[in-house]
């Protein structure tokens, strides 16, 4: 059974209006939450084999919240490509994951994010799937589980995971 992980970077500031989007930071707001969302995951005990993190700061310095909390650092893949990165493409990416992970985790940006957990997500409870519909707001997380016995990367495809739950910073 493999698990996905979706987490919207925190939010960034745009305190310099003169910054390229690609190297705007966490905003104090953002630190919070990145460092609320981190907490979480250490107390759920949720480690995934994997992060994907896209290269823009903001989505670096959420990973780095998360990984002082975890006091982990296991497999992490910085790829600039998931900057700019549509759906499609986000979910090709996982399609090359190799079988031997179990769980992944991405830090992306909107709308990537929220399209493909509404892209892969099948079902799940009422609450988190219409909260998730809803809105994917930043430091937001989709946990996507895919029941298929001995499932390979390869297979993953619209609707086949389930919303384990969608987890929001302001619910922390």
């Amino acid at each position: 059974m493999k698990t996905l992980f979706l987490l919207r970077h925190a939010k960034s500031s745009w305190d310099n209006p003169m910054a390229r989007d690609f190297d705007r930071p966490l905003a104090g707001r953002g630190r919070r939450s990145a460092l609320a969302m981190a907490e979480f995951l250490a107390r759920e005990d949720l480690h995934p084999d994997m992060v994907l993190c896209s290269a823009a700061c903001r989505a670096r310095e959420t990973l780095d919240h998360i990984q002082t909390a975890w006091n982990w650092a296991g497999n992490v893949c910085v790829e600039h490509d998931l900057y700019g990165m549509d759906a499609p493409g986000l979910i090709t990416r996982l399609q090359r994951l190799p079988e031997s992970l179990e769980s992944v985790m991405v830090i992306g940006h909107n709308p990537t994010m929220e399209a493909t957990a509404h892209t892969l997500v099948g079902n799940g409870p009422d609450k988190d799937m219409a909260d998730m519909r809803a809105k994917f707001p930043t430091a937001a997380l989709a946990m996507i589980k895919f029941d298929i016995p001995d499932m390979p990367w390869t297979e993953l495809a619209p609707e086949t995971g389930t919303l384990i739950r969608f987890v929001k910073p302001r619910d922390l």
